[in-house]
């Protein structure tokens, strides 16, 4: 169950006319929706899963994520394509620098690891 505060609640009502756009991006669906599109949420991470590790994971998805925006730049030509695109990868590239400041010890997780992880899910 995702928890969303009276702060980000509010956020989403003043960032979007229809606030399910805001819920979605959070991974907060009706399950019916989901089933429907033969979709599935991924579960949470298991409890047991020390907060390094869990941070470690983190960090892999989101540096595969830029460099995913990094091969999808090179398919469009348009600028608000390569803006919008751009966006995206800096958005991560600030919470990777937050992670970082926060958790300085912390290690990328290598892809074998992460591979490992996303199975669980």
């Amino acid at each position: 169950m995702v928890r969303l505060s009276k702060e980000l609640e509010a956020a989403i009502g003043r960032l979007f006319e229809n606030k399910e756009i805001g819920y979605r991006a959070l991974g907060v669906t009706h399950s019916e929706e989901m089933n429907a599109l033969g979709l599935r949420t991924e579960r949470s991470v298991p409890e047991n899963v020390s907060a390094e590790e869990r941070i470690s994971l983190l960090r892999r998805k989101l540096e595969d994520w830029v460099e995913l925006k990094s091969a999808e730049i090179q398919e469009y030509d348009s600028v608000e394509d390569t803006t919008r695109i751009r966006a995206e990868a800096l958005s991560t590239l600030m919470f990777l620098r937050d992670l970082n400041q926060y958790f300085p010890r912390v290690q990328t997780a290598t892809r074998e690891a992460f591979k490992k992880h996303r199975r669980s899910l």
